[in-house]
């Protein structure tokens, strides 16, 4: 009987262990849902603030996939374009930098510098 109690004792524990981790499963699961559905709504929303003409985002997209480097001046674009490009570097792994006008001679000496 001590031996069935121990093993018992042993399946329980793996349960509730087994539970823990479908739960935090499932959370992470719920909590990445999320993040793609705002993301995917900023893409969409930064698309109807482009103008609403396709060409023009598509012209976008093209000049961003020939860049071997996108350099941003936040203070001077729209926060759709601003989120177009974010997304964009962010799915092509290319190299993004986010200036100010402050900014601009520390970025051009950065620039000599980039190989």
């Amino acid at each position: 009987m001590a031996q069935y109690a121990s093993v018992q004792e042993r399946c329980s524990l793996q349960l509730r262990q087994q539970a823990a981790e479908i739960e935090r499963l499932r959370t992470q699961m719920l909590r990445l849902r999320a993040e793609v559905i705002v993301r995917t709504t900023m893409l969409a929303w930064s698309c109807e603030e482009w103008g609403g003409e396709v060409s023009d985002f598509e012209a976008l997209e093209a000049d961003l996939r020939d860049a071997d480097l996108v350099i941003c001046q936040t203070g001077c674009i729209s926060h759709g374009a601003y989120w177009l490009v974010e997304d964009h570097c962010r799915r092509t792994g290319k190299r993004c930098v986010q200036i100010g006008q402050a900014d601009e001679p520390r970025v051009f000496q950065w620039l000599l510098q980039v190989p």
